[in-house]
């Protein structure tokens, strides 16, 4: 069986090497607010939405992006970090989250101990917070990936 002919990537008509427009679509971007990757902090924003490209197969009407701030969650995520979050999956142990706790927001890692939600960071500087029965608990959304590094 005869190999197929390698693809030569420095050739400037190959297809792959400039961007093309018709792969991307638009998301929300929430640029006035930043969720923290420490402390829960209120939830304050002025609603002010832009958009965000990104690669066409990752827009879905159930997604948004949004900034990370704080380094709790390095190295994983970075202070800065574009991240693309699904407000509709259902989050499993391990994943990390977009919470509110009692109204305000934090992005960390969603975990269950003994009947018990516990958020943690990647940072081992940054203590677990547990969610406690009286607190209003509520994930806003599932971390899918990094869009983008600080800009």
């Amino acid at each position: 069986m005869k190999e197929p002919p390698a693809i030569d990537y420095s050739d400037p008509r190959h297809e792959h090497d400039a961007p093309r427009e018709e792969i991307y679509e638009e998301l929300p971007f929430y640029d006035e607010f930043r969720v923290p990757a420490g402390k829960p902090d209120p939830v304050t924003s002025d609603g002010t939405m832009s958009v965000r490209k990104v690669v066409r197969h990752l827009a879905r009407g159930n997604r948004y992006v949004i900034r990370v701030t704080g380094d709790s969650m390095e190295p994983r995520i970075e202070h800065g970090d574009l991240v693309l979050v699904d407000y509709t999956k259902e989050p499993r142990p391990g994943n990390i989250v977009i919470a509110l706790i009692n109204g305000a927001a934090v992005v960390k890692k969603f975990l269950r101990q003994k009947g018990r939600v516990i958020l943690r960071s990647t940072n081992p500087k940054y203590s677990d917070i547990e969610i406690a029965e009286a607190d209003q608990f509520v994930i806003a959304g599932v971390v899918l990936r990094i869009v983008e590094g600080a800009v």
